[in-house]
């Protein structure tokens, strides 16, 4: 698994350069690591790095709710893009999606990450 203090650091400096919020802590990540038992969220292998389901640069937050362990695989797959993105083509089912964007939704960050989700949908209040 990837250094969290480090990857933290770059996130913080990418938020940061972005424009973003948040105050993601060291014990949010390694919660959300624990919670999914170090496997990866889009297809459950071991996850070997971090990555944000919705990046800075498409109105994700810096918060817990915008961090998920991925594997090498999908991250290189997803790159830049959102989880809609993936979702979208295919590259994660819709079990999948909704189970991840759910748990997004009851993490730290979540209402900020909800309105962001929709506005990426296209749906709106």
């Amino acid at each position: 698994m990837v250094n969290i203090g480090n990857w933290l650091r770059q996130a913080r400096y990418r938020a940061k350069k972005s424009g973003v919020d948040g105050s993601l802590t060291v014990d949010e990540v390694a919660a959300v690591i624990s919670d999914l038992d170090g496997r990866c969220a889009y297809c459950g292998s071991a996850a070997t790095a971090l990555d944000n389901p919705v990046p800075f640069s498409e109105g994700g937050q810096n918060v817990q709710a915008n961090v998920l362990p991925a594997c090498a695989g999908c991250k290189a797959v997803k790159r830049n893009h959102s989880i809609c993105w993936m979702h979208d083509r295919g590259y994660i089912s819709e079990d999948i999606y909704v189970r991840v964007v759910g748990g997004m939704l009851s993490r730290n960050g979540g209402c900020a990450m909800k309105e962001v989700l929709r506005s990426l949908l296209g749906i709106y209040p």
